[in-house]
C-alpha cells in the first residue's frame, strides 16, 4: 500500500446504486506500467507477493466429506 500511496494512486471507485462505493484493497495502477516492461514487472511481482501473503493469511478451511451412504455407491 505504501507505494500506491507514494504515487498518490487512489483506490478503486465506482457508482452502486446511484452512490459511489469505493474498494479499498484494489488501486489504479500506475501509468508508467503500460509503456515499461520493467515497471510492469515490477508491479506484477508485488501485485503477486501480495496475493500471496493475503492466502497466507487465510485459514485453511476444510471441505465436507460426503455421507457415509452415498459414499459407499
Amino acid at each position: 500500500q505504501a507505494d500506491f500511496d507514494a504515487l498518490s494512486l487512489p483506490a478503486f471507485s465506482y457508482q452502486r446504486e446511484g452512490r459511489p462505493a469505493t474498494i479499498t484493497s484494489y488501486r489504479q495502477a500506475p501509468e508508467a506500467m503500460f509503456d515499461d516492461a520493467e515497471a510492469a514487472l515490477l508491479w506484477a511481482r508485488r501485485a503477486l507477493e501480495a496475493a500471496l501473503r493475503a492466502q497466507k493469511a487465510k485459514p485453511v478451511r476444510k471441505t465436507a466429506s460426503p455421507p457415509a451412504s452415498k459414499a459407499r455407491r
